[in-house]
């Protein structure tokens, strides 16, 4: 072989080499599971905070009382203005909203978060409530198996798309706050836009009770049992058959389901393109 060659074919595999090696990698996160909640460890304003829990249908991020102490007290968070929302079951709640310098989980940082503050997460022992918002442009894999958190790469998404079940979601958005639906179909006849909420762990499932007639499902009681329910109109694996459902009065969605269906599989949620993958 000519030097030139060998010169040639050096550069080469170095510069693949150094596309290889700077190309982002895939960050990964120690979770605790409990009964389908996702908890992880986060530095707020650069304080390591532990027991956060990854809450899909919190819309705003929400500190505790005894972490908010950590951070030095109310006086060291910025105030922002009040917020107003709602639970799913209509219960309003009202409170000031805060602003925080910096959130960081891994490697990852979200700069400028909105957070609530509610003491009745001590009484839990739950650090905070982290919302979909930090993650509006990192997309993430939660290993139920493993307790594993990943943020995952551009191309390990690629990896993830060509093997997974697909489900489209729908983000309802704003500067402070986020919240995802999927579709979930009912006796073959009835979709719902269903709130998807981790922080309701596995087994929960909620529908509104104005389907409870077209269901045959007695009006006077908030219980009922249900033929065949679709988790995700397009996931045929996630079928329940003849399941107890709960049927809240004032509920203000149509329907409302936990990540019963992730249980030791992965779920990867890519914000930015509006997907949900399921996969092992």
């Amino acid at each position: 072989m000519h030097y030139h060659q060998v010169i040639k074919k050096f550069s080469l595999f170095f510069f693949l080499l150094v596309i290889y090696n700077t190309c982002p990698a895939q960050d990964t996160i120690p979770l605790k599971i409990k009964n389908g909640h996702i908890f992880l460890s986060a530095k707020i304003n650069g304080i390591e905070i532990n027991d956060i829990e990854l809450d899909t249908g919190a819309g705003i991020d929400v500190l505790s009382e005894s972490t908010v102490n950590k951070l030095g007290g109310i006086d060291h968070l910025i105030l922002d203005g009040y917020e107003v929302g709602f639970r799913a079951t209509g219960q309003r709640l009202e409170a000031p909203r805060y602003k925080i310098n910096e959130i960081q989980i891994g490697n990852k940082k979200q700069q400028i978060a909105y957070t609530g503050v509610w003491n009745g997460l001590d009484e839990d022992k739950i650090g905070g409530l982290l919302s979909l918002t930090f993650f509006m442009d990192k997309p993430f894999t939660v290993d139920y198996k493993n307790q594993k958190l990943i943020f995952e790469t551009s191309r390990s998404l690629k990896n993830i798309h060509s093997r997974a079940v697909l489900i489209p979601i729908l983000l309802h958005q704003s500067t402070k706050r986020a919240s995802m639906f999927v579709n979930m179909c009912v006796n073959d006849s009835i979709s719902l836009e269903t709130e998807f909420d981790t922080g309701s762990g596995f087994d929960n499932l909620w529908i509104h009770p104005h389907y409870k007639k077209s269901l045959n499902i007695d009006t006077s009681s908030n219980f009922g049992i249900v033929r065949k329910i679709q988790m995700y109109c397009t996931d045929t694996s996630a079928v329940l058959n003849n399941w107890r459902v709960k049927f809240p009065p004032n509920m203000i969605y149509e329907g409302l389901s936990g990540a019963g269906p992730f249980m030791d599989k992965k779920m990867t949620i890519d914000l930015q393109h509006q997907v949900m993958y399921k996969w092992e």
